[in-house]
């Protein structure tokens, strides 16, 4: 879920510099390196206010989806090779959208239909919903698909191509029904989303709400992360579940002693054996905060040496390089760019930025050379997007 994408959103603004309209420093060239050790780079903003005005031209093959700020509004943000990031609406009914990717033949979305913004969170009884797939084939127009099987009134909370395992057509999601004694599942596609087969996920703790909250791959393996809470004491437990093929999983649980207060899991990225999480925090209502855990039962999303206390995170992305993470302190007066190493961040400042006028600042990546840091500024309605460049794949490690 994307909890703490609407938490910030209700606390935080858009990205702007302090007197003008651009992130750069006058006296910093786009160009400059961000990070000496790694060689970002920097430039923008571009602005957008929605689609292309002619998408007739426009196809699938070098487009990027992602779920966007909030996911109530069943819209995506899409990105076509050329010209700014754009927020694009997959459906006009009632829709809540969790995540979204690119598939070989299809540009696909997930979540859920047929229940309010405020059903989405989890109720008993549950709220009447449908775990739905939204599939764009033509470049152009999305087409819904409810997947059959499911449990009833559940969501799907994320979605990762199985690209980087060499199968660019299969599709891994993960899901959870809405009840308080939520359980976890998963559904694959082998035909880029345009059918799905619905399988249970083995209990990280045994009886008790627990759900799967997103999911990613890496070369060898699909990664997917959760929560468990059967004890009710607001002390979660993180669970990851790991599938060779997106069918058959492995569940890891952290012992009972190792929970995390209010943690919400919302998003994964993998370098090497380090799993990292963002997790909304209940208790700081400003983005979110950054765990890892690099499989040692010893060292349960410990988080040491990343983002906490006064500090909210933008996301966390894999890319060429490593994992990133782009932060905004409490105050929302600095933003911070880092690449998680495996005793700390490698952390470089952008120069004189505030979050001031913006709404739910995202950082956004192709899992390869590029890295955008997107926000919407609700008094110009306008998104401005801000590129960050990798110099190659070589150099960047």
């Amino acid at each position: 879920m994307k909890s703490d994408r609407r938490m910030f959103a209700a606390a935080a603004a858009v990205v702007v510099l302090v007197g003008g309209a651009v992130v750069i420093n006058a006296k910093r060239p786009d160009t400059t390196p961000l990070l000496p050790l790694t060689g970002v780079t920097i430039s923008g903003p571009s602005f957008g206010t929605g689609a292309p005005a002619s998408q007739a031209g426009i196809g699938i093959a070098s487009s990027l989806v992602r779920a966007s700020f909030e996911g109530e509004r069943g819209e995506v943000l899409r990105f076509d090779g050329v010209g700014p990031w754009h927020i694009e609406r997959v459906s006009g009914d009632t829709a809540w959208v969790t995540g979204a990717t690119e598939c070989a033949t299809a540009l696909v979305a997930v979540g859920a239909s047929g229940a309010s913004s405020v059903a989405m969170e989890t109720v008993d009884p549950a709220p009447p919903s449908s775990a739905t797939v939204w599939r764009n084939v033509t470049g152009t127009q999305w087409v819904s698909l409810v997947v059959p099987g499911m449990p009833a009134n559940s969501t799907l909370t994320g979605v990762v191509s199985g690209r980087a395992l060499g199968a660019p057509k299969r599709l891994v999601a993960s899901g959870r029904t809405l009840t308080s004694t939520s359980d976890a599942f998963v559904v694959v596609s082998d035909d880029c989303g345009a059918t799905w087969v619905y399988s249970p996920l083995a209990k990280g703790q045994g009886p008790g709400f627990e759900y799967a909250a997103a999911v990613t791959a890496t070369p060898d393996r699909f990664v997917m992360i959760g929560r468990g809470d059967g004890r009710g004491d607001g002390f979660a437990r993180p669970i990851v579940w790991t599938s060779r093929d997106g069918r058959t999983w492995t569940v890891n649980a952290g012992p009972a002693s190792d929970g995390v207060y209010g943690y919400s899991p919302s998003e994964v990225a993998v370098t090497g054996n380090m799993i990292v999480v963002q997790s909304g925090d209940e208790r700081r209502r400003l983005g979110g905060t950054l765990h890892r855990w690099d499989g040692e039962n010893g060292s349960w999303f410990s988080r040491q040496g990343l983002i906490e206390g006064d500090a909210g995170t933008l996301g966390v992305v894999e890319t060429a390089a490593g994992v990133f993470t782009a932060a905004v302190s409490f105050d929302r007066t600095e933003l911070e760019l880092s690449r998680v190493g495996v005793g700390a961040l490698r952390t470089d400042r952008v120069p004189r930025v505030t979050f001031k006028r913006y709404s739910a600042p995202m950082l956004l990546s192709d899992g390869g050379r590029r890295m955008w840091i997107v926000g919407l500024r609700a008094d110009a309605g306008r998104l401005d997007t801000w590129t960050l460049t990798l110099p190659d794949t070589a150099s960047a490690r």
